[in-house]
């Protein structure tokens, strides 16, 4: 049996290294990169809220969705349907359901791209991602 709390604070604790690594990347002016491990700050954060939300009963089963699942794991809209429904049920306000959609793009691949992003587009992303952290941990 998965130790609850802890998971949850190391779901958490991982999106804010996160944040501050994609940050620290963006000032670089490696912007796809920022963008790159930014994504996880998202992807962490909904798990820690979904973990925070699952009743003790199925929470190890809750986690096997989360970690055990290969890419589906890494997908936000995957995530956000488990957030959504039941046992979890968490209403996400609309002006963070704007943020994910502009986060959505977002997807492990990036790790073999190297295209040339924008400051702006890049600055856009990380900084929905941490909105979108602080969000979660508000719910935590």
């Amino acid at each position: 049996m998965a130790d609850r709390d802890q998971e949850i604070r190391k779901f958490q604790r991982v999106a804010d290294k996160r944040q501050s690594a994609a940050e620290v990347l963006l000032h670089a002016e490696l912007n796809l990169e920022a963008i790159y491990l930014a994504g996880y700050v998202v992807e962490c954060s909904l798990k820690s809220v979904i973990l925070k939300r699952t009743p003790r009963v199925g929470f190890d089963e809750m986690l096997r969705k989360l970690t055990k699942v290969g890419a589906r794991g890494h997908d936000f809209d995957y995530l956000r349907g488990i957030l959504t429904r039941k046992p979890v049920s968490c209403t996400i306000p609309n002006e963070i359901a704007e943020l994910l959609s502009r986060v959505r793009t977002w997807e492990t691949d990036l790790r073999y791209e190297v295209e040339r992003v924008t400051d702006d587009v890049a600055k856009d992303f990380v900084d929905a991602t941490d909105a979108i952290r602080i969000w979660a941990k508000q719910r935590n």
